[in-house]
């Protein structure tokens, strides 16, 4: 059953309260502190709070569970019925309901039960949105994997970059933030194989060719603002090659525009891709982000060093190209003799992988063994401190 929270500072009032709301899973604070406090630990569905508390009043609590919990059903219950209380509340914490004291019982548990209602409704809305838009996504790397396989490559590798980074900044709604990593290379489908082999070689591009390259992103943009609710996908892969806006940046991360932060994110990822795939390790990439504060979102490179930091530490084996088995894991990764990534560092071998590596190795343009993943626990981080 989804959990309820109920906020007043008097302790009569919880009291009539867990009498009246018995029937749902209800958890109680006594103030706002105390209730920011019980959401870190559990999703509430619903919070009904008092307006006039001390020390943090309704409004601001309100605003404050909009901000980090904006699928959270917000109710209003309080004494002060004047209208300047109600467009407070309505404004700043985008209420559901606004319930006058004295409320009746009944009132109070119908406000609690068409609150949980209209929970579920938004939710299971976007439950179907983002497992429409996952099936359009999927369709989309599915085609790009088919024209352009070292594309789809490099995408993979992105998305786990990603993943990790909103993991680490624990980032609402993640799944626009993977999505637009899954569809950051779409717009290269119709870009030439040689331009596309030295970008992810880490290769140098004269200043006509990086300009060749980067428009596939505004490319990619037309192609799927034109669909509904990839609007702000787009726009986080129309940014990916846009240095971070400093003034923006110095902004609490969670108080920015996702656009923004998934456009850095992406250009961070990238880079630190171009420049392993140039020859550093990835410690000595990120080092080399870290000097350039102008470019790169330092609480992004943050939470990707730390990413990286928390990798498991492995031993490897050399596997013969015919013995490879799905579920292995490439560990330095696997390019042909001109310098074509097929298989990224760490990337699970697929059944597709798997047919690419040996109609390769049959033809002769990769080794004919490749080093594989022998898992084991790493040990504490020594990067950046938590």
């Amino acid at each position: 059953m989804e959990a309820v929270l109920v906020v007043d500072d008097d302790p009569n009032v919880l009291a009539a309260h867990r009498r009246t709301l018995r029937q749902f899973n209800v958890t109680f604070a006594l103030n706002g502190y105390e209730a920011l406090d019980r959401m870190r630990d559990t999703l509430f569905a619903v919070c009904v709070v008092d307006m006039r508390m001390p020390g943090m009043a309704g409004d601001s609590l309100l605003a404050r569970i909009r901000d980090t919990y904006p699928d959270t059903i917000r109710i209003v219950l309080t004494g002060d019925a004047d209208i300047r209380t109600a467009v407070a509340a309505v404004n700043d914490g985008q209420i559901f309901r606004f319930l006058a004291k004295p409320c009746p019982a009944p009132a109070v548990a119908k406000a609690v039960t068409d609150g949980l209602q209209q929970y579920r409704l938004m939710r299971g809305e976007r439950d179907l949105m983002e497992k429409t838009l996952s099936g359009i996504v999927r369709v989309l790397t599915e085609v790009l994997s088919a024209v352009n396989p070292a594309a789809h490559i490099y995408t993979l590798r992105i998305r786990e970059h990603v993943q990790r980074v909103t993991t680490r900044l624990r980032l609402s709604d993640a799944w626009q933030y993977d999505m637009a990593a899954m569809l950051s290379q779409l717009g290269c489908i119709g870009l030439p194989a040689d331009l596309l082999s030295t970008v992810y070689t880490g290769g140098e591009l004269s200043d006509a060719d990086r300009q060749r390259y980067e428009v596939h992103a505004a490319f990619a943009h037309e192609l799927l603002s034109n669909i509904p609710r990839l609007e702000t996908i787009a726009w986080m892969i129309a940014r990916q090659h846009e240095p971070v806006d400093t003034v923006r940046a110095a902004q609490p991360i969670l108080m920015r525009d996702p656009a923004e932060i998934g456009g850095a994110i992406l250009h961070a990822v990238i880079e630190l891709e171009r420049l392993v795939a140039s020859g550093m390790t990835d410690g000595e990439a990120i080092a080399g982000m870290r000097t350039r504060p102008q470019e790169f979102d330092a609480a992004i490179v943050t939470a990707l060093t730390r990413a990286v930091d928390s990798l498991p530490r492995t031993t490897t084996a050399r596997v013969a190209v015919a013995d490879l088995t799905v579920g292995m894991t490439i560990a330095n990764g696997v390019r042909t003799h001109t310098g074509l990534m097929l298989a990224r560092p760490d990337q699970e071998v697929t059944p597709p992988l798997l047919a690419r590596l040996q109609n390769f190795a049959r033809v002769g343009s990769i080794p004919g063994d490749v080093e594989i993943l022998n898992a084991r626990p790493a040990p504490p981080a020594l990067g950046v401190a938590s």
